[in-house]
């Protein structure tokens, strides 16, 4: 996503190509790789901010608090809606399982997300 946008605030152009082909090696999902990926959410953020998404970075803690909480709740909500109203018999077991893992991992990805959101915000505003 970052480098989309580099490109975009570089104006450079960008081709897309139908005949193209991208193959991505099929890995072995263990608990513990499932467990890293759901905390490699804080990259979103990142990405969220130097693209100017949110709040700036001198802004009231508490509207950042805000925009943060909401931001991930109506995220989980719209996720949701659409593994249940756009169901895919081909994958529903693991649409439906990665679904149920963000809601049972969401009380403890959103303090993590928080005090991400804050550690980025004091990096960015150092430079």
């Amino acid at each position: 996503m970052e480098f989309a946008w580099r490109i975009k605030e570089a104006n450079l152009r960008t081709e897309f190509l139908p005949g193209f082909l991208v193959l991505h090696p099929p890995r072995k999902i263990t608990w513990g790789k499932l467990w890293h990926r759901v905390f490699m959410i804080r990259w979103i953020l990142l990405y969220k901010l130097r693209t100017k998404q949110g709040p700036p970075l001198g802004a009231n803690p508490l509207l950042i608090v805000w925009q943060v909480v909401t931001t991930r709740t109506l995220d989980l909500l719209r996720t949701t809606t659409h593994v249940v109203t756009k169901f895919d018999r081909g994958f529903w077991r693991r649409q439906l399982f990665y679904q149920a893992l963000k809601w049972i991992t969401f009380p403890l990805v959103l303090p993590y997300v928080l005090v991400w959101e804050f550690r980025f915000r004091k990096q960015l505003g150092n430079r």
